[in-house]
């Protein structure tokens, strides 16, 4: 598994971020990213991370987005 990039918004915002990969060619590269949202249980404390649009962060980590 590999580390996703995490970036923070000016508003206190965190994103998830993945970039299209390098080629020979010079170019400018794409990202796509999605907020990271934490859900936290007010009775135990327990916190999940998730994003909404997984589906297409994960169509873009396929095609080699990093």
């Amino acid at each position: 598994m590999t580390p996703l990039r995490l970036l923070t918004g000016g508003a206190g915002y965190t994103f998830v971020q993945v970039t299209e990969p390098k080629t020979s060619a010079l170019q400018f590269r794409a990202n796509e990213s999605a907020e990271l949202r934490v859900a936290v249980c007010g009775t135990c404390g327990y916190v999940e991370h998730f994003i909404e649009d997984a589906t297409r962060l994960w169509k873009y980590w396929q095609k080699g987005y990093r």
